[in-house]
């Protein structure tokens, strides 16, 4: 399976867990994002030029520690369209995935 995709200007990651589960979800969601922002840099995209994320959580009742990771990431001035909700999950320990949707710089 691959990581990312670009097509035709649109960078298309699979969705992304904590390479170390049964950390919290702040913890997770951190470890996440800082993988995202890897593959966004690889594919030639960063995170202010995201058009839409997807956010999978286990058990919402992780909604508020997964969005104190989010919030200190994402752009303020200038955030995504997001839709959040809960899965179950592959990865045994995992409470957290994220599937973004980016543009590539030109």
């Amino acid at each position: 399976m691959s990581a990312a995709s670009v097509h035709q200007g649109v960078v298309r990651l699979a969705g992304q867990v904590a390479r170390e589960p049964n950390l919290d979800a702040t913890a997770q969601t951190v470890a996440i994002l800082e993988t995202i922002d890897s593959l966004l840099e690889e594919a030639g995209s960063n995170k202010h030029l995201i058009l839409f994320a997807q956010i999978f959580l286990a058990d919402m009742a992780d909604f508020p520690a997964m969005n104190v990771a989010w919030d200190a990431w994402v752009s303020r001035s200038d955030p995504p369209p997001r839709a959040t909700v809960e899965g179950k999950l592959a990865v045994p320990g995992c409470t957290v995935e994220v599937v973004v949707t980016a543009a590539a710089l030109d």
